[in-house]
């Protein structure tokens, strides 16, 4: 059972010993209840996109070279960090 399913029962998400998220990602995952299994999986990789575009145009805005911004934006992107909790979802 899943965090949120504890949610939409009325329970907390810390009623599973194993969540140790913020409530605020098991309140995102209700909508996978109602319209398909992977939706936040999906918003947390668009999320994940949009945030690599803004590192591209801050570090662009700041005239770094080109293959600075590729590393900086490579970085989150393929961070296995960022792609676990996106995945997660």
């Amino acid at each position: 059972m899943t965090a949120s399913t504890h949610i939409l029962g009325g329970g907390s998400p810390y009623a599973i010993s194993s969540f140790k998220s913020s409530p605020l990602y098991a309140y995102i995952c209700i909508p996978n209840h109602f319209l398909f299994p992977d939706l936040a999986k999906v918003l947390y990789s668009i999320t994940d996109i949009i945030i690599g575009d803004l590192i591209w145009k801050i570090v662009d805005s700041q005239n770094f070279n080109k293959s600075n911004i590729y590393a900086y934006v490579t970085f989150w992107l393929y961070n296995p960090v960022i792609i676990m909790n996106c995945t997660k979802g």
